[in-house]
């Protein structure tokens, strides 16, 4: 039985260690920023009516969400 090994350049695990942990971080800062800003709104009343400050953050944070799957 035959086996194919890749060889892996330390420094690129390296770097894809740390850019996974900075996507990790950002995710979870989107999704508080998201969290923050349903909360905001449901409390002011002013809960999902029209073009809101919600909508916009939502677009923002669903377009990182869908890059960060992209690239990983």
């Amino acid at each position: 039985m035959i086996t194919a090994t890749l060889a892996i350049n330390p420094t690129e695990a390296r770097w894809k260690s740390a850019m996974a942990k900075v996507l990790n971080l950002f995710g979870v800062l989107a999704s508080l920023v998201l969290i923050t800003s349903i909360s905001f709104e449901a409390l002011t009343n002013a809960a999902f009516t029209g073009d809101t400050v919600y909508t916009r953050i939502q677009l923002g944070v669903c377009l990182y969400f869908c890059w960060t799957f992209s690239c990983c």
